[in-house]
């Protein structure tokens, strides 16, 4: 009796083990990801917004006006200019890494974050 109990015993560990491999851990990747995006966007956000802000008061302030801005780009973000006439704009991009196989580009103009 002690050996049938044991391979049972053995048997639901393993059972245990299978169902946190194909559940558990393919979930816990992607909320991982999901937290990196998360995070990425709101440093490229904050950058766009630093930018935006710099180039506004060297506009407003006296010719030769200078100013350091230390901003962060994450990998696969850029910063954008638009417009070569009024209105200008700056814009930030980046490709999310949660959204599955295709690459989904994330910009802070728009509603939907689409």
């Amino acid at each position: 009796m002690k050996g049938q109990a044991s391979i049972e015993f053995l048997l639901v560990i393993v059972i245990a083990l299978l169902f946190i491999l194909a559940v558990i851990e393919p979930a816990a990747t992607r909320a991982t990801s999901s937290i990196n995006d998360v995070s990425n966007l709101a440093k490229i956000t904050t950058s766009v917004d630093k930018l935006a802000n710099s180039v506004q008061y060297a506009a407003n302030s006296a010719a030769g006006t200078k100013q350091t801005v230390k901003i962060i780009i994450p990998p696969g973000a850029a910063i954008l200019c638009e417009g070569i006439s009024p209105p200008y704009g700056v814009k930030g991009q980046y490709t999310l890494t949660s959204a599955g196989t295709a690459p989904v580009t994330a910009c802070e103009t728009d509603g939907d974050g689409d």
